[in-house]
């Protein structure tokens, strides 16, 4: 019992003890600090309560600001601190403000002029605890002090100054021109721009242009912008456009062309045909001449010139293949192969009906004209051979014209067996001749029939 004793009031000292215990400075959250004479203090007895306050440039996003000190130890900080704001600055006539770099605590807007303005004022401005420390700056517009005056010219408007953008135009006396640019303009940096112009004569010279006309402009004497236009002749081009104007310089602008003879490439060529002369190139109304090979013929235009569009004249020029019409015919004879026309260089036969031999040409060709060529062809008749017999003589057949090795043959063998008859009709007349006083007149029918009958195989196979 008084073990327990002991340690029960052990615990009531320890706890007693616990309760009195005192807290240090409290640690505040981000962004805040002790508020009042408590930043000046370190430590705070038990049941003490401290408030915090954002830090400058911050302000409160909600919670408590208290805490308490209990037995030692601090409740949480609930306070939470956020950078301020400062929003918009507002708006600069003729000028933009850049928010780029934030409207928080601490950040920076910049502001400019547009073009033709100066800035009166701070072109940065910082965001403080109160807001934008500074009020916004004003662009004014730049002014121009008047331009130069020019020798023998004049400008307008005439003023004591003037604004950005504002122009004067430059004029000269009577019979001059200006050179240079007229118009002035009021400029970003105060200034005209470009250099003031000056007054001074112009006059271009006479144009003359071989193988081209004057075809409308201005006449002279040329004085400044005149404009010319010229036209080549028929046959002649430029190379640069023909309308000139008369430059500030006196100059013919962009320079005077001159009229070159046109040419013309190489003509159309034609199949199985040429054309002289051959070469790359033709001057205006040259003419080439066409021609075909051997064995064709032209038909169409013979010639081509070349033209003033630097083309040649369009030809229906074909060169054609010759042909002939059928040969002369031949009487008592014909030709082969017969057809309705036949190609250039093409050749027929000649040859003779039965009983008629052939004189002269054997063939013909087709020429180059679209006609055989003449011929002596002609078929005559066969003449007929007499055959005289003896008893001492033989007589041979001879075939003629166009007679074959075996119809000189034949003929042979006919004449040995006339031969032979003629032999037996004489040994017969011997036998019954004796004391006859009139001959027998059908002793000879033999010879002469064998005699007939060689010449009608002569006649046949001749």
């Amino acid at each position: 019992m008084g073990v327990v004793n002991f340690l029960l009031l052990s615990c009531l000292g320890v706890a007693v003890t616990v309760r009195a215990q005192d807290c240090s400075k409290p640690i505040p959250g981000p962004n805040m600090d002790l508020k009042g004479n408590d930043i000046l203090l370190q430590t705070f007895p038990d049941g003490s309560q401290v408030s915090f306050a954002c830090s400058i440039g911050y302000t409160s996003a909600g919670g408590s600001s208290l805490i308490t000190c209990t037995a030692g130890t601090w409740s949480p900080v609930r306070l939470r601190c956020e950078k301020k704001n400062c929003g918009s600055a507002g708006e600069v006539d003729h000028g933009t403000i850049d928010y780029s770099r934030g409207t928080e605590f601490g950040d920076t807007i910049v502001i400019s002029c547009n073009t033709g303005y100066r800035l009166v004022g701070r072109s940065e401005i910082l965001c403080g605890d109160k807001g934008w420390m500074d009020r916004l700056p004003v662009c004014e517009v730049v002014t121009c002090d008047p331009p130069a005056q020019i020798a023998k010219g004049s400008f307008s408007p005439a003023a004591d100054f003037y604004e950005y953008g504002e122009v004067v135009q430059y004029s000269c006396d009577a019979g001059l021109t200006v050179s240079g640019s007229k118009s002035l303009t009021c400029s970003s940096d105060g200034t005209f721009t470009p250099a003031p112009p000056s007054c001074i004569m112009v006059q271009c010279e006479d144009i003359d242009i071989p193988y081209a006309d004057w075809v409308g402009g201005s006449r002279p004497p040329y004085g400044y912008k005149a404009t010319v236009t010229f036209r080549c002749k028929s046959g002649y081009e430029m190379k640069v456009p023909g309308t000139l104007t008369c430059d500030i310089n006196g100059q013919w602008s962009p320079g005077i062309p001159e009229c070159e003879m046109v040419t013309c490439g190489p003509p159309r060529s034609v199949a199985d045909g040429s054309f002289s002369p051959n070469k790359p190139s033709y001057n205006y109304s040259e003419v080439v001449e066409y021609s075909c090979n051997e064995g064709f013929k032209l038909i169409g235009s013979k010639s081509t010139s070349c033209l003033a569009s630097g083309a040649f004249q369009a030809t229906d020029t074909q060169c054609t293949m010759v042909t002939c019409g059928p040969p002369p015919s031949v009487v008592d004879g014909t030709f082969s192969p017969k057809k309705v026309s036949y190609k250039y260089n093409e050749a027929v036969e000649y040859s003779c009906n039965e009983g008629f031999e052939l004189i002269g040409s054997k063939s013909a060709l087709c020429l180059s004209n679209g006609k055989f060529q003449s011929t002596d062809t002609q078929c005559t008749k066969t003449p007929t051979t007499t055959t005289t017999t003896t008893t001492t003589t033989t007589t041979t057949v001879t075939p003629t014209g166009n007679g074959t090795i075996i119809g000189i043959c034949l003929g042979v063998i006919l004449a040995v067996l006339l031969v032979i008859l003629c032999g037996l009709c004489i040994c017969k007349k011997k036998k019954q001749g004796s004391g006859k006083d009139q001959p027998d007149l059908k002793a000879t029918k033999p010879e002469e029939e064998v005699a007939l009958a060689v010449r009608r195989w002569t006649t046949k196979h001749t």
